[in-house]
C-alpha cells in the first residue's frame, strides 16, 4: 500500500505532486492543532511513569492535579499547589493531571453547575448556607457558586478512584509501554511540537 502510494506520487506532474506535498503537511499541521494540547500533558505524565518515582507519589500526584483541573482556579487552587510542594508525590504527573483534566474540563460545566445548584438549594441545607456565608472569610472560597461547589464535589468524589487507577496502571505501563518509548527515543522530546513530530515519524515506519 505504502510503495503503491510512493509510485502514485512520482508519477504525478510537479504542479500536482507539490500541491499533494502541501495538502499532507496541511494535513499534519491540522492533526498537530488537534494533538498538540494532549500530546503535551501525556508525555509528561509517560516521562514521571518513567522515572524512578514510586508509584503512590505518581499516582496522588496525578490525582491533586485531577482536582486542580476540574475546578476553577481560586483560593483552593493555590493551597492544592502549596499540599503538592509539601507532600512527597511526583508533581510532574500533578502538571500533567492538571493539564489533561483541564483540558475536559469544560465539558463537565453543566454536570458541576447541576450539582452545585442540586446542594445550594436544598431545603435541609438551606439553614447550614445561611450559616456558613455569614462569614466574610468563608464567602472568599466561593462555594456559594454553583460552578465552583460542584465541580469541587466530583473532584472529591473522582479523587480516590483516580489514584487508584491511576496507581493499577502504572506497573502494565513500565512494562509494556515505556520500552517501547525508550526504544524510539519519545520520552527524550521536551516539547508537545518536538514529541508530535517524534510520533509521526515512528508512525510513518509502520
Amino acid at each position: 500500500m505504502h510503495s503503491r502510494c510512493t509510485d502514485c506520487v512520482a508519477d504525478m506532474a510537479p504542479n500536482e505532486r507539490q500541491g499533494y506535498t502541501r495538502r499532507q503537511d496541511i494535513s499534519l499541521q491540522g492533526d498537530r492543532v488537534m494533538l498538540g494540547p494532549f500530546l503535551g500533558p501525556v508525555a509528561k505524565l509517560l516521562k514521571a511513569i518513567a522515572s524512578e518515582a514510586g508509584p503512590w507519589q505518581i499516582a496522588w500526584g496525578f490525582a491533586l492535579g485531577m482536582l486542580l483541573g476540574v475546578t476553577p482556579f481560586w483560593l483552593h487552587s493555590v493551597v492544592i499547589l502549596l499540599l503538592l510542594m509539601v507532600l512527597r508525590v511526583n508533581f510532574a504527573s500533578a502538571l500533567a493531571g492538571w493539564a489533561l483534566f483541564g483540558l475536559f474540563a469544560l465539558g463537565l460545566d453543566y454536570g458541576s453547575h447541576a450539582v452545585g445548584e442540586w446542594w445550594l438549594t436544598h431545603p435541609a441545607w438551606q439553614d447550614t448556607w445561611t450559616a456558613l456565608y455569614q462569614s466574610r472569610a468563608l464567602q472568599l472560597w466561593h462555594f456559594h457558586n454553583t460552578l465552583m461547589l460542584g465541580s469541587w464535589v466530583i473532584g472529591l468524589l473522582l479523587l480516590v478512584p483516580v489514584a487508584y487507577l491511576a496507581y493499577w496502571s502504572i506497573p502494565p505501563l513500565r512494562l509494556h509501554v515505556v520500552p517501547v518509548l525508550q526504544k524510539y527515543h519519545l520520552l527524550r522530546a521536551n516539547k508537545a511540537n518536538s514529541w508530535y513530530g517524534r510520533f509521526v515519524n515512528v508512525w510513518r515506519r509502520f
